[in-house]
Protein backbone atom coordinates (compact mmCIF):
# COMPACT_ATOMS: atom_id res chain seq x y z
CA UNK A 1 0.00 0.00 0.00
CA UNK A 2 2.70 2.17 0.69
CA UNK A 3 4.50 1.90 -2.20
CA UNK A 4 1.20 2.19 -4.26
CA UNK A 5 0.58 5.65 -2.52
CA UNK A 6 3.87 6.89 -3.71
CA UNK A 7 3.22 5.91 -7.30
CA UNK A 8 -0.04 7.54 -7.44
CA UNK A 9 1.73 10.74 -6.33
CA UNK A 10 4.39 10.26 -8.76
CA UNK A 11 1.94 9.94 -11.41
CA UNK A 12 -0.20 12.87 -10.42
CA UNK A 13 2.23 15.10 -9.56
CA UNK A 14 0.59 15.52 -6.03
CA UNK A 15 1.48 18.29 -3.75
CA UNK A 16 0.80 17.03 -0.85
CA UNK A 17 -1.00 13.88 0.69
CA UNK A 18 -3.92 13.62 3.34
CA UNK A 19 -4.15 10.67 5.65
CA UNK A 20 -6.81 9.74 8.68
CA UNK A 21 -5.75 9.42 12.28
CA UNK A 22 -7.67 6.18 12.94
CA UNK A 23 -5.55 3.14 11.84
CA UNK A 24 -2.12 5.09 11.56
CA UNK A 25 -2.16 3.51 7.93
CA UNK A 26 0.09 6.72 6.84
CA UNK A 27 2.69 5.75 10.00
CA UNK A 28 4.90 3.71 7.63
CA UNK A 29 4.24 6.56 4.88
CA UNK A 30 5.99 9.15 6.85
CA UNK A 31 9.24 7.26 7.75
CA UNK A 32 9.47 7.40 3.81
CA UNK A 33 12.41 9.95 2.99
CA UNK A 34 11.36 10.68 -0.77
CA UNK A 35 7.72 11.72 -0.32
CA UNK A 36 5.35 15.10 -0.92
CA UNK A 37 4.30 16.51 2.19
CA UNK A 38 1.90 14.26 4.75
CA UNK A 39 -1.24 16.23 6.29
CA UNK A 40 -2.85 14.35 8.90
CA UNK A 41 -6.57 14.61 9.74
CA UNK A 42 -7.32 14.74 13.17
CA UNK A 43 -10.49 13.36 13.90
CA UNK A 44 -11.03 10.21 15.73
CA UNK A 45 -8.62 7.51 17.41
CA UNK A 46 -8.10 5.73 20.26
CA UNK A 47 -4.67 7.18 21.33
CA UNK A 48 -6.79 10.26 22.86
CA UNK A 49 -8.40 9.51 25.84
CA UNK A 50 -11.83 11.06 25.63
CA UNK A 51 -12.48 9.44 22.35
CA UNK A 52 -11.08 5.97 22.98
CA UNK A 53 -13.49 5.86 26.29
CA UNK A 54 -16.40 7.57 24.94
CA UNK A 55 -18.16 4.09 24.05
CA UNK A 56 -18.13 2.63 27.95
CA UNK A 57 -21.51 3.84 29.44
CA UNK A 58 -20.22 1.47 32.86
CA UNK A 59 -17.23 1.27 34.29
CA UNK A 60 -16.30 -2.53 33.45
CA UNK A 61 -16.85 -1.34 30.13
CA UNK A 62 -13.76 1.00 30.19
CA UNK A 63 -11.57 -2.30 31.70
CA UNK A 64 -12.52 -4.12 28.61
CA UNK A 65 -11.65 -1.04 26.62
CA UNK A 66 -8.35 -0.54 28.09
CA UNK A 67 -7.29 -4.17 27.56
CA UNK A 68 -8.75 -4.59 23.79
CA UNK A 69 -6.30 -1.32 23.19
CA UNK A 70 -3.52 -3.15 24.95
CA UNK A 71 -4.22 -5.64 22.56
CA UNK A 72 -3.73 -3.47 19.76
CA UNK A 73 -0.93 -1.19 21.20
CA UNK A 74 0.96 -1.48 17.77
CA UNK A 75 -1.96 0.11 16.06
CA UNK A 76 -2.21 2.67 19.07
CA UNK A 77 1.64 3.53 18.45
CA UNK A 78 0.79 3.69 14.65
CA UNK A 79 -1.95 5.94 15.30
CA UNK A 80 -0.01 8.34 18.08
CA UNK A 81 3.06 8.61 15.43
CA UNK A 82 1.13 9.35 12.21
CA UNK A 83 0.24 12.23 14.45
CA UNK A 84 3.50 13.54 15.75
CA UNK A 85 5.34 13.08 12.73
CA UNK A 86 2.75 14.27 9.87
CA UNK A 87 4.19 17.53 8.94
CA UNK A 88 0.81 19.07 8.88
CA UNK A 89 -2.23 18.57 10.83
CA UNK A 90 -5.72 19.38 10.33
CA UNK A 91 -8.98 18.99 12.57
CA UNK A 92 -12.76 20.41 11.65
CA UNK A 93 -12.70 21.41 14.98
CA UNK A 94 -10.57 23.30 17.54
CA UNK A 95 -11.80 20.86 20.62
CA UNK A 96 -10.01 18.37 19.43
CA UNK A 97 -6.47 19.94 19.07
CA UNK A 98 -6.60 21.52 22.48
CA UNK A 99 -7.17 17.50 23.87
CA UNK A 100 -4.54 16.48 22.36
CA UNK A 101 -2.19 19.40 23.33
CA UNK A 102 -3.61 18.57 26.82
CA UNK A 103 -3.07 14.88 26.66
CA UNK A 104 0.45 15.62 25.55
CA UNK A 105 0.90 14.69 22.16
CA UNK A 106 3.51 16.96 20.16
CA UNK A 107 1.37 18.33 17.01
CA UNK A 108 3.32 19.49 14.68
CA UNK A 109 3.47 23.38 14.40
CA UNK A 110 1.14 23.48 11.10
CA UNK A 111 -1.83 22.80 12.75
CA UNK A 112 -5.01 24.23 11.36
CA UNK A 113 -9.02 23.77 11.87
CA UNK A 114 -10.91 23.05 8.72
CA UNK A 115 -14.48 22.00 9.13
CA UNK A 116 -15.87 19.99 6.99
CA UNK A 117 -18.96 20.70 4.70
CA UNK A 118 -22.65 20.07 4.57
CA UNK A 119 -25.04 19.40 1.50
CA UNK A 120 -27.46 22.51 1.93
CA UNK A 121 -31.08 21.53 1.39
CA UNK A 122 -33.73 23.00 -1.07
CA UNK A 123 -33.67 26.07 1.42
CA UNK A 124 -35.47 28.63 -1.15
CA UNK A 125 -38.57 26.26 -1.60
CA UNK A 126 -38.42 24.26 1.87
CA UNK A 127 -41.47 25.23 4.12
CA UNK A 128 -41.89 24.51 7.97
CA UNK A 129 -43.44 20.89 7.80
CA UNK A 130 -43.07 20.12 11.85
CA UNK A 131 -45.12 16.95 12.77
CA UNK A 132 -48.06 17.34 14.96
CA UNK A 133 -46.54 15.72 17.97
CA UNK A 134 -43.64 17.21 19.79
CA UNK A 135 -40.65 15.22 17.61
CA UNK A 136 -37.18 14.95 18.59
CA UNK A 137 -35.19 13.49 15.72
CA UNK A 138 -31.29 11.59 16.58
CA UNK A 139 -29.30 11.01 13.22
CA UNK A 140 -26.40 8.61 13.71
CA UNK A 141 -25.49 5.17 15.05
CA UNK A 142 -27.18 4.20 17.83
CA UNK A 143 -24.43 3.43 20.35
CA UNK A 144 -23.26 5.06 24.16
CA UNK A 145 -20.88 7.46 22.36
CA UNK A 146 -23.81 9.37 20.65
CA UNK A 147 -25.37 9.77 24.45
CA UNK A 148 -27.86 7.04 23.76
CA UNK A 149 -27.49 6.03 28.09
CA UNK A 150 -28.90 9.53 28.53
CA UNK A 151 -32.04 9.33 26.33
CA UNK A 152 -34.17 7.06 29.26
CA UNK A 153 -34.34 9.54 32.08
CA UNK A 154 -34.49 12.88 29.45
CA UNK A 155 -37.38 11.19 27.55
CA UNK A 156 -39.23 10.30 30.96
CA UNK A 157 -38.99 13.92 31.84
CA UNK A 158 -39.95 15.21 28.84
CA UNK A 159 -42.98 13.16 28.58
CA UNK A 160 -44.56 14.66 31.90
CA UNK A 161 -44.89 17.73 30.25
CA UNK A 162 -45.49 16.46 26.71
CA UNK A 163 -47.18 12.76 27.13
CA UNK A 164 -47.24 13.05 23.50
CA UNK A 165 -44.03 13.64 22.32
CA UNK A 166 -41.89 11.21 20.86
CA UNK A 167 -38.01 10.61 19.84
CA UNK A 168 -37.20 9.51 16.40
CA UNK A 169 -33.87 7.61 15.83
CA UNK A 170 -32.80 7.09 12.41
CA UNK A 171 -29.46 5.02 12.34
CA UNK A 172 -27.58 1.27 12.54
CA UNK A 173 -28.05 0.21 15.57
CA UNK A 174 -24.84 -1.68 17.03
CA UNK A 175 -23.35 -3.52 20.04
CA UNK A 176 -20.84 -2.78 23.24
CA UNK A 177 -18.65 -4.66 25.34
CA UNK A 178 -21.16 -6.90 26.66
CA UNK A 179 -24.20 -5.38 25.24
CA UNK A 180 -25.32 -7.21 22.00
CA UNK A 181 -28.11 -4.41 20.82
CA UNK A 182 -28.07 -1.27 22.24
CA UNK A 183 -31.22 -1.07 20.60
CA UNK A 184 -32.85 -3.20 22.61
CA UNK A 185 -30.85 -1.90 25.91
CA UNK A 186 -32.43 1.57 25.38
CA UNK A 187 -36.02 0.15 24.10
CA UNK A 188 -35.79 -1.89 27.59
CA UNK A 189 -35.67 1.26 29.83
CA UNK A 190 -38.17 3.48 27.62
CA UNK A 191 -41.88 3.83 27.22
CA UNK A 192 -43.22 1.34 24.20
CA UNK A 193 -44.60 4.21 22.01
CA UNK A 194 -41.63 6.71 23.25
CA UNK A 195 -39.29 6.08 20.96
CA UNK A 196 -39.92 5.55 16.69
CA UNK A 197 -36.89 3.46 15.27
CA UNK A 198 -36.33 4.45 11.60
CA UNK A 199 -33.60 2.55 10.87
CA UNK A 200 -31.16 3.46 8.61
CA UNK A 201 -32.25 5.54 5.80
CA UNK A 202 -32.43 6.78 2.25
CA UNK A 203 -31.50 10.40 1.29
CA UNK A 204 -35.23 11.61 0.39
CA UNK A 205 -36.17 9.13 3.79
CA UNK A 206 -33.77 11.28 6.06
CA UNK A 207 -35.14 14.90 4.58
CA UNK A 208 -38.68 13.78 5.47
CA UNK A 209 -37.31 13.07 8.85
CA UNK A 210 -35.60 16.27 9.54
CA UNK A 211 -38.31 18.56 8.28
CA UNK A 212 -40.75 17.07 10.63
CA UNK A 213 -38.83 17.57 13.42
CA UNK A 214 -39.32 19.92 16.43
CA UNK A 215 -35.84 19.67 17.79
CA UNK A 216 -32.74 17.61 16.48
CA UNK A 217 -30.54 15.87 19.39
CA UNK A 218 -27.12 15.31 19.74
CA UNK A 219 -26.22 14.22 23.42
CA UNK A 220 -22.79 12.50 22.79
CA UNK A 221 -20.08 12.30 25.22
CA UNK A 222 -17.79 12.97 22.41
CA UNK A 223 -18.72 13.95 18.58
CA UNK A 224 -15.19 15.65 16.97
CA UNK A 225 -17.72 16.90 14.29
CA UNK A 226 -21.05 15.95 14.24
CA UNK A 227 -22.26 16.35 10.52
CA UNK A 228 -25.77 15.83 11.88
CA UNK A 229 -25.50 19.25 13.44
CA UNK A 230 -24.82 20.82 10.67
CA UNK A 231 -28.13 18.95 8.54
CA UNK A 232 -30.04 20.13 11.23
CA UNK A 233 -28.77 23.63 11.17
CA UNK A 234 -29.18 23.18 7.49
CA UNK A 235 -32.83 22.13 7.78
CA UNK A 236 -33.27 25.33 9.82
CA UNK A 237 -33.85 22.81 12.84
CA UNK A 238 -32.82 24.04 16.52
CA UNK A 239 -30.43 21.34 18.64
CA UNK A 240 -29.72 20.67 21.52
CA UNK A 241 -26.17 19.33 21.82
CA UNK A 242 -23.16 18.14 24.26
CA UNK A 243 -20.06 20.32 24.65
CA UNK A 244 -17.87 17.66 24.40
CA UNK A 245 -16.53 17.56 21.15
CA UNK A 246 -16.90 20.51 17.94
CA UNK A 247 -21.15 20.79 18.45
CA UNK A 248 -20.72 23.66 20.68
CA UNK A 249 -18.07 25.55 18.12
CA UNK A 250 -20.53 24.81 14.78
CA UNK A 251 -23.52 26.25 17.36
CA UNK A 252 -22.27 29.06 19.00
CA UNK A 253 -24.23 32.17 18.08
CA UNK A 254 -27.13 30.19 16.68
CA UNK A 255 -29.40 29.92 19.82
CA UNK A 256 -29.47 26.00 20.32
CA UNK A 257 -28.64 24.30 23.23
CA UNK A 258 -25.24 23.09 24.26
CA UNK A 259 -25.02 21.95 27.60
CA UNK A 260 -24.68 18.50 29.55
CA UNK A 261 -26.92 16.00 28.29
CA UNK A 262 -27.62 14.56 32.40
CA UNK A 263 -28.04 18.12 33.21
CA UNK A 264 -31.46 20.10 34.46
CA UNK A 265 -30.94 23.24 31.90
CA UNK A 266 -30.46 20.70 29.02
CA UNK A 267 -34.19 19.44 29.48
CA UNK A 268 -35.49 22.96 30.60
CA UNK A 269 -34.23 24.13 27.28
CA UNK A 270 -35.76 21.34 25.73
CA UNK A 271 -38.84 21.81 27.24
CA UNK A 272 -38.86 25.77 26.50
CA UNK A 273 -37.96 25.08 22.83
CA UNK A 274 -40.88 22.42 22.71
CA UNK A 275 -43.67 24.88 24.11
CA UNK A 276 -42.33 28.10 21.79
CA UNK A 277 -43.09 27.60 18.23
CA UNK A 278 -41.79 31.57 17.36
CA UNK A 279 -38.28 30.47 19.38
CA UNK A 280 -37.55 26.80 17.07
CA UNK A 281 -38.16 28.98 13.85
CA UNK A 282 -35.82 31.94 15.05
CA UNK A 283 -33.20 29.56 16.40
CA UNK A 284 -33.51 27.86 13.13
CA UNK A 285 -33.55 30.57 11.21
CA UNK A 286 -30.02 31.63 13.11
CA UNK A 287 -28.86 28.30 12.07
CA UNK A 288 -29.22 28.01 8.87
CA UNK A 289 -27.57 31.76 8.34
CA UNK A 290 -25.16 30.53 9.89
CA UNK A 291 -24.22 26.90 7.68
CA UNK A 292 -24.69 29.10 4.32
CA UNK A 293 -21.72 31.47 5.48
CA UNK A 294 -19.38 29.15 7.23
CA UNK A 295 -19.89 25.49 6.31
CA UNK A 296 -21.55 25.19 2.36
CA UNK A 297 -19.20 22.95 -0.06
CA UNK A 298 -17.68 26.32 -1.39
CA UNK A 299 -16.94 27.95 1.47
CA UNK A 300 -14.95 24.80 3.04
CA UNK A 301 -13.50 24.00 0.06
CA UNK A 302 -11.95 27.94 -0.77
CA UNK A 303 -10.57 27.60 3.25
CA UNK A 304 -8.80 24.46 2.53
CA UNK A 305 -7.30 25.41 -0.37
CA UNK A 306 -5.95 28.72 0.54
CA UNK A 307 -4.37 27.28 4.13
CA UNK A 308 -2.55 24.71 1.77
CA UNK A 309 -1.17 26.90 -0.36
CA UNK A 310 0.05 28.69 1.96
CA UNK A 311 1.61 26.14 3.92
CA UNK A 312 3.22 24.65 0.95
Amino acid sequence: QRKRVLEIAVENQADLIEGADHLGHCAALLQETERPPICIKLHYNDVLYDLRYAQAAYPWQRFLILLACVRQYKRLAAERYSIEAADFVTAPCKEILLRAQKQGLHLPDRTNVLPNPVELPDIDSRQNSEAEQPTLLLVGRVDFGKGIQFLPKLLRTVRQQFPAAVLEIAGQDSSAKGIPSILQWLKKRTEDNAIRYLGILNREQLDKAYRRAWLVLSPSKWDTFPNTVLEAMAYSRPVAASPFGGAQEMLKGTGSIVSRPDSKYFTQEIYRLLTDSDLRRKIGRQGQRKVVREYSPEYAAQKYVDWFKKVL
